[in-house]
């Protein structure tokens, strides 16, 4: 919560600030189940005060494109106004991975993972040296990831005053000679780990 007064993270979220308490721990609930598989009912049953019926239809307001985006750019910015952040990186530099989340099969992106044999989706995250998530984006699984590694290094860099990323480390599912060679046209590294 003190975060959120420093950063305006609910403020972005809702698109107004919240009318009162209430709201604000529906948001937060909201939130919590968006990111965990528990849904709104169980997230209720936690939280005293606070109806599934409100976080539902919270969890709805969340799902409005760039919203939860712009409000974790407020954040990491914040995180990045503390000194010990200078002591982990720049903030030049960056590394990005896939991981793989269960889903409905129903789903366009979903395929069955073959280590898990379930369906599922991946998510390809975009992680600072100083350790803030500034991009994360579905993807097709067993893909190759250096289109949306490059993708994801040049929105973030399209919003940075100070040139964005420098260099971008990915494993083998992200690199690629063709990707390198369109990394430094862009004006960063893509190095393979």
């Amino acid at each position: 919560m003190e975060v959120d007064v420093h950063t305006g993270f609910s403020e972005v979220l809702l698109a107004r600030k919240a009318r009162d308490a209430k709201e604000l721990v529906s948001l937060y609930g909201a939130l919590m189940a968006h990111g965990t598989e528990i849904d709104a009912k169980g997230v209720a049953a936690m939280i005293q005060q606070v109806d599934a019926a409100a976080i539902s239809n919270t969890m709805r307001v969340l799902e409005m494109s760039g919203r939860l985006s712009r409000a974790n750019a407020r954040v990491v910015e914040f995180q990045r106004t503390h000194p010990i952040t200078e002591l982990w990186g720049t903030g030049q530099r960056a590394s990005s991975d896939s991981m793989s989340l269960d889903t409905s099969p129903h789903l366009f992106y979903a395929r069955v993972d073959p280590r898990r044999r379930t369906h599922a989706v991946g998510i390809y995250t975009h992680v600072l040296d100083q350790h803030g998530i500034v991009y994360n984006q579905p993807i097709v699984l067993n893909e190759r990831q250096a289109g949306v590694a490059i993708e994801g290094a040049v929105r973030h860099s399209d919003t940075r005053e100070d040139g964005g990323l420098l260099a971008l480390a990915v494993d083998t599912h992200g690199y690629t000679n063709v990707g390198m060679a369109v990394s430094k046209l862009l004006g960063f590294d893509l190095s393979g780990c």
